[in-house]
């Protein structure tokens, strides 16, 4: 495959955070902020995935799921770096 998902730990995903200019950190839920302090482990339904390019290694993007099945259906959000379009 051209891209792989690789689940990211709670670690990269506070770095990424912590490297969020203010302005866009005030736009993250806190409720999520507090799962995501409350789930140690890496866990797909918190953490979300890094998108892989197969051929290199390179981080693309991310993805994760928006919270766990509802009525059989999950909700997908995911973003690409510009370069990588």
């Amino acid at each position: 495959p051209d891209l792989t998902l690789v689940l990211r730990t709670p670690e990269q995903v506070r770095a990424d955070i912590a490297g969020l200019p203010a302005d866009q950190r005030a736009y993250i839920s806190p409720q999520w902020l507090a799962l995501l302090e409350s789930t140690p482990e890496a866990n797909l339904w918190v953490h979300g995935f890094s998108v892989r390019r197969t051929a290199d290694d390179a981080i693309v993007g991310q993805c994760s799921f928006t919270g766990p099945p509802e009525d059989g259906v999950v909700e997908i959000a995911y973003a690409i770096e510009p370069a990588h379009q």
